[in-house]
């Protein structure tokens, strides 16, 4: 959004930005996919961390621009530093160690939420980025746990699950 010149403050309940990845995964969830198919934001991310490394004289077993598959691996605090550097280019303010209590929506726009330390945040909207859809819950948006039926929206392939192939 911040690249779209659009102001934005991201709030963290964490004291670090980056989730998974700078939180301790380390092993990147791409290492089950078709790479031919990544790119944009994640895999500048992912050319960046390899920079870092070279930087450091640090020959990776890997190179992000062939889409091959070898592991991409790497240290959380080295993603973590990636995605500072990243937010901070882009002018984005960080707020971090907050934890979200409610949010409040203005007909379907969320556009205010509040944290447990009592701190309350506005915003013409409010983007729902966790993991689990915390802040649409918190601000009463409907959801479902689950999946539906086929006829429920006439889609045929509705809960169909995809198994991934076993990885080497």
């Amino acid at each position: 959004a911040s690249r779209e010149n659009k102001s934005v403050l991201l709030i963290e309940p964490l004291g670090l930005v980056g989730g998974m990845m700078s939180g301790g995964l380390s092993f990147s969830d791409s290492n089950q996919m078709a790479r031919e198919s990544l790119g944009g934001i994640f895999e500048e991310i992912h050319l960046r961390i390899e920079k870092k490394y070279k930087d450091k004289g640090v020959k990776l077993p890997y190179d992000v621009s062939v889409k091959d598959n070898r592991k991409w691996m790497y240290e959380p605090h080295v993603a973590e530093n990636v995605f500072v550097e990243m937010l901070d280019e882009a002018g984005i303010t960080i707020v971090l160690n907050e934890t979200l209590k409610s949010g409040r929506m203005n007909g379907t726009v969320i556009n205010r939420i509040k944290m447990y330390s009592g701190k309350t945040f506005f915003g013409k909207t409010c983007i729902d980025a966790t993991y689990e859809g915390d802040l649409l819950a918190a601000a009463g948006v409907s959801y479902r746990v689950g999946r539906e039926g086929v006829k429920e929206f006439n889609e045929p392939l509705a809960g169909a699950r995809y198994p991934k192939e076993k990885v080497n």
